[in-house]
């Protein structure tokens, strides 16, 4: 009631600054987390206030049981397995390094070329748990320069006799080379004593040659010989032949070569080889038991310091004498292969190898030294979803589903509603779970039964901010007497007087 002109009176409204605690849901307070509430907060309301933001909180919400803590503890233990397959090579003539299969590294040295016999090769403490020894022979070129006949007898009178170098192995085997020189017999059937020069023969040999001498050819008289001496030749090798590369190495052999009278010796010497290794589960260090497996790699050494990572690996069954006598390449990962056994992993027998039980692994890479598991354990995830409400504050379903890992049984939904907020009634049942019958992993498969919507229930705890209305240059009013006027002002949702979110 104000005094008023019968023509009209103009009056400015004066708006008052208010200050009010202000019921609003909040999780921190100046930065402080202090669990999401429904409370009183201090704030100001009037025309030249700028509404702040007011929090973002969810009035109703679901939340899932969570699923055990994961598993942890498993490894593996390894097993090296004797080389099986020799070396791995057949030759070796890439000197001064020859590498073969399976990751084995050899180091060669033919030495100097004036060898006068093929050495002997020997292969010492190879350690071999079964299987015959190793043979390794030496190739060499030959280059004879001179030799001495020192005699002969027994040929026709007057024959032309055919000379040969003839070489003779240490398999007691000979071998003759043909120097395309004759020397004519006397007419009493006999050679002279002669010497040859400028010889410049030169031949190969694949086997140990333990001594040199002069023969007569094929067409020569039969039970004729040929005395020689002082035959000058050298031989270089040319390369190394694996005749027999052993079995069941489990450790790298020592090999020596021979000094023939050469001024610089030959050498071989295995400097890296690779093995490869037996695997089985060992769940002695298992602290909590596995619904999701982990992922299973190997660490191994292919070359000396170099390490690379793989999971190829093949199952295999043993013999009575706990040798391998059956082996299956599988896919990889290997835990794919592995099934939850009460508090154990192991090999899934009954899903993937048939009627043979398996019991280990083997490694399909060789490696110098023992591989390294890499278990990289598992995590466990607990369900979440968001509410879909409508306008009616019922309850209609489920969205933003994030189906969870890690569960070993059936679960439950709660339905929360903030304390201090509206809502009651509604219902929600979980359908439609599987079981993994090798991992005994459950995962729900989204199923929902809303058995009731109830009511009330919002999403948004807070109404969106607001502003003062009206704006301050619609707060001057024209009165005249007898009238009576109506001015609605909304001071807005304020600003607080702490920092709240």
């Amino acid at each position: 009631t104000v005094p008023a002109q019968e023509d009209g009176t103009d009056i400015d409204l004066l708006i008052p600054l208010v200050e009010a605690d202000q019921t609003l849901a909040f999780s921190t307070v100046d930065g402080q987390d202090v669990d999401v509430q429904v409370g009183m907060q201090p704030a100001v309301f009037g025309p030249d206030i700028t509404a702040t933001t007011t929090p973002d909180v969810v009035g109703a919400f679901v939340e899932f049981d969570a699923p055990p803590e994961p598993g942890r503890g498993f490894s593996l233990i390894f097993d090296q397995i004797p080389l099986a397959r020799g070396f791995g090579i057949g030759i070796i003539n890439d000197f001064p390094v020859e590498t073969g299969v399976n990751q084995l590294e050899i180091r060669g040295n033919p030495g100097s070329d004036d060898f006068q016999l093929s050495p002997s090769i020997t292969v010492t403490d190879p350690d071999i748990s079964s299987g015959e020894n190793p043979v390794i022979v030496a190739s060499l070129q030959w280059t004879v320069e001179s030799f001495n006949v020192t005699g002969g007898s027994n040929f026709s009178g007057g024959e032309s006799v055919d000379l040969h170098v003839e070489v003779t192995y240490s398999d007691a085997t000979t071998q003759r080379f043909d120097t395309n020189i004759n020397q004519v017999a006397d007419m009493a059937g006999d050679l002279s004593a002669t010497s040859y020069t400028g010889v410049n023969l030169v031949f190969s040999t694949p086997k140990q040659v333990t001594a040199f001498s002069i023969s007569q050819g094929d067409g020569n008289t039969q039970n004729a010989t040929v005395n020689s001496s002082n035959i000058i030749r050298n031989g270089e090798i040319t390369e190394f032949t694996i005749a027999n590369g052993g079995d069941g190495y489990t450790s790298i052999p020592d090999i020596t070569v021979g000094n023939e009278g050469n001024s610089s010796p030959a050498t071989l010497e295995i400097t890296y080889m690779g093995f490869r290794y037996l695997f089985e589960p060992d769940n002695s260090g298992v602290t909590r038991p596995y619904v999701v497996l982990p992922e299973i790699d190997f660490e191994h050494e292919p070359s000396l310091g170099d390490f690379n990572v793989s999971d190829a690996i093949e199952i295999v069954t043993l013999d009575a004498d706990g040798l391998v006598d059956l082996s299956t390449n599988i896919g990889f990962p290997i835990e794919d292969y592995l099934a939850v056994l009460g508090n154990q992993l192991l090999f899934d027998n009954d899903n993937y190898f048939d009627s043979e039980d398996v019991d280990k692994g083997r490694t399909t890479f060789h490696s110098f030294s023992v591989p390294k598991p890499l278990i990289f354990e598992p995590e466990h995830s607990q369900t979440t979803a968001d509410l879909v409400i409508n306008g009616d504050g019922e309850i209609t379903g489920l969205s933003n589903i994030v189906v969870g890992r890690g569960y070993n049984t059936e679960y439950d939904i709660t339905l929360n509603v903030l304390d201090g907020l509206p809502g009651s009634g509604a219902a929600i049942k979980l359908t439609n779970f599987v079981t993994d019958t090798r991992t005994t992993e459950v995962t729900w498969n989204e199923g929902v039964v809303i058995t009731s919507g109830g009511s009330g229930y919002t999403l948004d705890a807070n109404i969106t901010e607001e502003s003062f209305t009206p704006a301050t240059a619609n707060l001057s009013i024209t009165v005249k007497n007898g009238e009576t006027k109506i001015v609605n002002i909304n001071y807005g949702t304020g600003a607080r007087v702490n920092d709240i979110d």
